[in-house]
């Protein structure tokens, strides 16, 4: 075997490993890597930064997934068929909800709550105002937001449409 098979072959077991953890099932995986394998080969001529392969060979794996996933989702056969959608006022009323269960975090989740979904700034600006790294800051963001969905999970039960806008919710008992 020579070196450049030893990169091959590394390289497919990497993109194995990457896909496999992300479909379950063994044939699409093999079809996958497959496909991301060709797309490699064929653009490879117009990759532009060589020190920069695998970032580039994982954001080809990350949209070979992406696509599978968009082809697999059913798509409803008529207007009757699809499936409810949001009503505004509930989802009015949900969404009232969020800052009293934004009082129960602790600060430092609160304030960057705050921050990204009530001001709006960038990651990138938070990391700089609350003295982090960038991911350092989208860990602590996506940490908050999951705090928050959990509380609010805590106290209802939530039914939501397609998009994960609020159909419904019933009250959970304590």
């Amino acid at each position: 075997m020579t070196n450049e098979d030893g990169i091959l072959h590394t390289l497919h077991d990497r993109i194995s490993a990457f896909v496999r953890r992300r479909v379950r099932s063994r044939t699409d995986v093999e079809d996958l890597v497959q496909t991301i394998s060709l797309k490699m080969l064929s653009h490879l001529p117009t990759l532009k930064e060589r020190g920069r392969i695998d970032a580039w060979i994982y954001r080809i794996a990350r949209n070979a997934i992406a696509d599978h996933y968009r082809r697999r989702r059913p798509e409803p056969l008529d207007e009757s068929a699809a499936p409810p959608e949001a009503d505004d006022e509930i989802q009015k009323e949900v969404s009232g909800w969020i800052p009293k269960f934004m009082k129960g975090l602790p600060p430092a989740q609160r304030e960057i709550l705050m921050l990204a979904d009530v001001q709006g700034i960038g990651q990138a600006e938070i990391a700089r105002r609350l003295g982090l790294s960038v991911s350092g800051a989208k860990s602590r963001l996506q940490r908050a937001r999951r705090m928050l969905r959990d509380s609010i999970l805590a106290c209802c039960e939530l039914t939501l449409d397609r998009r994960g806008g609020v159909l419904g919710y019933r009250r959970r008992r304590r």
